[in-house]
């Protein structure tokens, strides 16, 4: 986007949805943050500029301009921080409760400037604590990791030999007698703590069900490499008992695979029966089996086990959305009567030519249309919903609107019916 005159931007960079730029006054920022927000109207952008103290907060750093052409940083917190950290007398290694200060001492000596690294460090120390630690071993860590980074800087250290590690439950008592014997014999030793009442009630820990123990679409294969897929109501597993039964039976017209072991000399491997995707909806069982067959080319087509069970004639019905008319529910179907309705003018003449008097008097009011606005859930119940309006039982049953129809002699070819009595079109 073009702007006159052009923006004085010096620089820009970007992090996940946080950008920080560099600009020379704030009327050419507030310039920039409306391009910005012209890009796409889902993604708008707001705008901190730098404070009177000269700081700017981006991510958890607190940006400092000295006016001396260097930035300063430190860790920006915050207001309702709360300063509440693993208690020291909690179930865990003391090396893992150690550990936890020293990343935030790592994160103070790779974020702070030598400026503001003490103050940093300080406040860590007391809100560990405030947590119960001890303040002594904590100054003890903090400047021994002070000086190795110290030492670090200013010497190339080779790396630590690769020791084989081994894992040891936390018991307070033995675990540091065992890691000391360990590691005279050059061993690494990972200390992990013990399960607690969150780790044995999530669904982690639950008894995992049997393979193939769900409904749902499967996969068999056959040593020649053919393969079958195929879905089930029932487990998984009971319906590979069934193949097996009728395999062995004899029954080829009760499953696909004995026809297919009756001309093969290979074996069938059901030992390595994998379950594809686990479905409870009879619909979406097809839809994935249909899809599953496609993807591992299963259809004799494809020279796959499974049979071509292509449908004769499939119709289906559905509505039409929009408005609807009390008489003449055009969105979820029509009074049941000989008459083509389609709109309110064809209603007039139906009720004018109508010889039934309890049709003809079943309304409560002369106006003979109302047009309302129809929620999708109410398609199901469109009659129950008009019974009000009647002082009889309600004449209208209703049925959807438009078919589409698929015929197995024309795979290719989609038919559709837009009005209850129109023609079937083709595409």
């Amino acid at each position: 986007m073009a702007v006159n005159p052009p923006l004085d931007l010096k620089s820009y960079l970007r992090y996940v949805d946080n950008s920080h730029a560099r600009i020379s006054n704030a009327q050419d920022a507030e310039q920039f943050l409306i391009i910005l927000n012209k890009q796409h109207p889902a993604i708008q952008y707001t705008i901190e500029i730098e404070s009177e103290n000269r700081t700017l907060n981006f991510l958890d750093l607190t940006i400092v301009n000295n006016t001396k052409g260097k930035y300063e940083f430190k860790v920006y917190r915050m207001d309702a921080i709360t300063n509440i950290q693993i208690k020291p007398h909690s179930n865990h290694d003391p090396k893992i409760l150690n550990a936890i200060f020293k990343g935030y001492v790592h994160r103070a000596y790779s974020v702070c400037s030598d400026l503001y690294l003490e103050h940093e460090i300080n406040f860590l120390i007391h809100v560990f604590k405030e947590n119960g630690y001890n303040i002594c071993q904590l100054k003890r860590i903090a400047n021994l990791i002070g000086n190795k980074r110290f030492i670090k800087s200013n010497k190339i250290q080779s790396g630590p030999p690769n020791l084989p590690t081994v894992s040891l439950p936390w018991i307070p008592s033995l675990s540091p007698k065992i890691r000391k014997i360990f590691w005279k014999v050059d061993y690494k030793v990972v200390v992990k703590s013990n399960p607690n009442l969150r780790t044995l009630l999530t669904s982690k820990n639950k008894t995992k069900l049997p393979q193939n123990s769900q409904l749902g679409t499967y996969l068999i294969e056959c040593e020649c490499s053919k393969r079958y897929v195929g879905k089930t109501k029932l487990q998984i597993r009971t319906r590979i008992q069934q193949h097996q039964k009728n395999l062995n039976e004899g029954k080829h017209y009760q499953s696909a695979i004995a026809p297919h072991n009756k001309f093969c000399s290979q074996e069938i491997k059901w030992e390595d029966v994998k379950t594809i995707k686990e479905e409870t909806k009879k619909f979406y069982h097809k839809v994935r089996e249909a899809l599953e067959i496609h993807r591992y080319q299963c259809s004799p087509l494809n020279g796959g086990i499974n049979l071509d069970n292509r449908f004769d004639f499939n119709k289906v019905t559905f509505s039409e959305r929009g408005h609807s008319v009390r008489e003449c529910d055009k969105d979820m179907g029509l009074i049941n009567c000989k008459t083509p309705t389609s709109h309110p003018s064809d209603w007039n003449k139906t009720f004018k030519n109508a010889l039934n008097k309890t049709f003809k008097n079943a309304l409560k009011k002369p106006t003979l249309f109302h047009i309302i606005k129809l929620p999708q859930g109410m398609g199901k119940s469109i009659t129950d919903f008009m019974r009000p309006f009647y002082k009889n039982k309600c004449p209208i049953l209703t049925c959807p609107l438009c078919e589409i129809c698929f015929r197995g002699n024309s795979s290719d070819i989609v038919f559709h019916r837009d009005l209850w009595n129109g023609l079937l079109l083709n595409n």
